[in-house]
């Protein structure tokens, strides 16, 4: 995004303005995280496009609301990362709220899941998203036979899955990343553990397929936002990304959607000062590659979709899209 718009040489405040990226690792850790944002925050940035993961978007949103910085996450879903009303904080991508009653409804009506298990990794996000799976999943109709949790760490799942498979839910909900969702499906056939697996965005990527291997197959996940084939400008977007960085990461369209709804926000303001386009933000209207960015009160995404996936033969394969408002 900002190779693009730097060839664009944008003229901003009466000045032609050049956009350098300063990249830090957070490393997924919450304390790493608050280090990287207080440095990024000392060397000045005009704004952030991360957290990555919602355990480190949380506690780094008040490090930038502090120094009045704008966050936008292209990732991050967790519910309590906009619910702490700093007015920097934003979103490009559908909340755990809305993913996770998509989630716990498909479960039932879809799945024919009576009787499910929950298991989160005690993340942020995880915990957060089996949470709204789990009411949504019980208001719907379904027993909640077991709530197990791991961390994001685990890879051995067997003490748990042995709990679970004496329950004999018809659905296993896992809130967590794939690092521990693929073995987790793998010790699930081990044991001959007969429950259907469904996970969230962290579920729903190539990494999954990769570390699961044959186990992956019959697998469910959703993800927040279209399938990249229906986003407004996800074919262009799909061929230039591709031809420069080779495969898509899941998140890549959004991060790219934030970095230009920043500076159009800078553009409308007519200012690269932080004050100034923070508070276009909040009324913008962008067309973006993953369809309109526009944000809620919360600095939530408004009209967020979420979509549900399903391996076959090797490859997730699209089952529905569910459009609705972010909550």
């Amino acid at each position: 995004a900002l190779d693009e718009i730097n060839a664009e040489a944008p003229t901003i405040g009466g000045k032609k303005r050049r956009f350098e990226v300063l990249s830090e690792d957070d490393q997924a850790d919450p304390r790493t995280a608050t280090v990287v944002a207080q440095k990024l925050v000392d060397e000045g940035v005009k704004a952030v496009i991360g957290h990555l993961n919602s355990g480190t978007s949380i506690p780094t949103a008040k490090i930038y609301a502090d120094a009045g910085v704008p966050q936008i996450s292209p990732s991050a879903t967790a519910i309590a990362y906009t619910a702490q009303g700093h007015k920097t904080t934003f979103r490009v991508m559908t909340n755990d709220e809305q993913q996770g009653g998509v989630l716990g409804r498909f479960a039932v009506e879809k799945m024919g899941g009576k009787k499910i298990a929950v298991v989160d990794d005690r993340t942020a996000y995880g915990q957060g998203l089996a949470d709204q799976f789990e009411k949504a999943a019980r208001a719907a109709g379904a027993q909640i036979v077991a709530r197990e949790f791991t961390t994001d760490k685990s890879t051995d799942f067997l003490a748990i899955l042995t709990a679970i498979k004496a329950k004999q839910p018809d659905v296993l909900f896992f809130g967590g990343m794939d690092p521990q969702a693929a073995p987790m499906v793998k010790q699930m056939k081990s044991l001959g553990l007969k429950a259907q697996f469904l996970g969230g965005d962290g579920t729903q990527t190539l990494e999954f397929i990769k570390l699961a291997g044959a186990d992956a197959e019959g697998a469910t996940a959703s993800s927040p936002g279209l399938p990249l084939a229906d986003m407004p400008g996800g074919k262009a977007f799909s061929e230039k990304f591709a031809a420069k960085y080779g495969k898509i990461q899941i998140y890549a369209p959004y991060a790219y959607d934030a970095a230009r709804v920043l500076v159009a926000a800078m553009k409308q303001a007519d200012s690269v000062e932080p004050d100034k386009f923070a508070a276009v933000l909040h009324t913008i209207q962008h067309q973006g590659v993953t369809g309109p960015v526009a944000f809620d009160a919360k600095g939530d995404i408004k009209g967020g979709a979420v979509t549900l996936y399903r391996v076959r033969d090797g490859r997730w394969r699209v089952l529905e899209t569910v459009k609705g408002g972010a909550r």
